[in-house]
């Protein structure tokens, strides 16, 4: 009768099997560690990218116009309703409309004319209070604009107004406006929401 040994397996080579597995896998987790991070830097840098990127500058001039609703609001009636007034101010608050047109530069500024009737408050001492305004202005663009088409832009604007006004007497006959040779000042604050359109203006 013939006895065959079986002998048991080297504990020292499964040993080294097992840790050969373990750096294989450790390996493995490095790599794909290494490209979700090169991936994930990709992604970054590209959104980065794209945030950072602004839309060229303006290069083309417009003849601009449109129309506004304003509200004013009285910072100072000023001359025209004076310390000594027996009177309340015939000067307050309102709102009404604006046409404007001007020209508008390739960067930030606008310059042009503008005609404006407001309905004011005017204490009850004038039966209908319209205010009308023919004047030029200026304007200096921030993020208050959005184009909605090529040549369609609404807007919201803030304005600093101050009146000249020519001296007169009011129904209780009392001076209004009578300081510098026969004028005095008066100053709103404005708020104004616009609705323009744009042409580009011939380059010379």
């Amino acid at each position: 009768m013939t006895t065959t040994k079986v002998e048991p397996a080297s504990t020292t080579k499964a040993g080294g099997f097992i840790r050969s597995g373990a750096r294989r896998r450790k390996a493995a987790l490095f790599a794909i560690a290494t490209a979700a991070a090169f991936v994930l830097l990709g992604l970054a840098n590209r959104a980065s990218a794209q945030e950072s990127q602004r839309p060229p500058p303006n290069n083309t001039e417009y003849f601009q116009y449109g129309v506004g609703l304003a509200v004013e609001q009285l910072a100072s009636g000023g001359d025209v309703c004076p310390a000594n007034a027996t009177t309340p101010c015939i000067l307050g608050s309102g709102g009404g409309l604006a046409i404007r047109m001007g020209y508008r530069s390739r960067g930030p500024w606008y310059a042009g004319g503008a005609y404006e009737f407001t309905r004011m408050d005017s204490s009850n001492l004038l039966r209908l209070a319209i205010l009308q305004q023919l004047r030029a202005e200026a304007r200096y663009y921030l993020d208050l604009e959005f184009q909605v088409t090529q040549s369609t832009v609404i807007g919201a604007a803030v304005c600093y107004r101050g009146f000249l006004l020519h001296s007169w007497a009011d129904s209780t006959h009392q001076e209004r406006a009578d300081r510098y040779l026969g004028f005095g000042l008066a100053h709103t604050i404005g708020l104004e929401l616009t609705l323009e359109l744009r042409d580009p203006l011939a380059r010379w």
